[in-house]
């Protein structure tokens, strides 16, 4: 992807530019409906996302290429909010993995509004189970 190699496609997100393939970004659902439909993207040389953070797109598009993702305290949310919305399951499970991690009394109430928001059921209840174990702390 960095060489521009049968680059056949660039998203453009927050004004920077993301030279991709359009067969690795179909590994994800939200990637795979746009290029398989008949929607205008599906032919586009560029495609410009909304409602995302280019960083957190460049670390989700690290992770779709290479499989490996460095989440921080700092960035887990936009991550998490941006896997959402690209359905990015397996950068979903890295984030809930670093939020089951890092969990402890004083954010464990942020976190069932967080798992709640985006449907974790599994990582709401942990976080429910936390907090009710914890209470006095919470």
């Amino acid at each position: 992807r960095k060489s521009g190699e049968f680059v056949d496609v660039v998203v453009e997100v927050e004004g920077r530019e993301f030279p991709c393939h359009r067969a690795v970004l179909a590994v994800t659902p939200y990637f795979q409906t746009m290029f398989s439909s008949n929607l205008m993207e599906s032919r586009a040389r560029v495609i410009t996302l909304h409602d995302i953070d280019s960083e957190s797109f460049s670390k989700i598009l690290d992770f779709v290429y290479t499989g490996e993702i460095l989440i921080g305290e700092d960035d887990v949310q936009d991550i998490l909010q941006a896997a959402h919305m690209l359905q990015a399951e397996e950068v979903l499970e890295c984030c809930q993995k670093f939020i089951k991690k890092n969990l402890c009394p004083s954010n464990c109430v942020g976190v069932m509004r967080l798992a709640d928001m985006y449907g974790l059921c599994g990582l709401k209840t942990i976080a429910r189970s936390r907090a009710v174990s914890q209470f006095s702390e919470v």
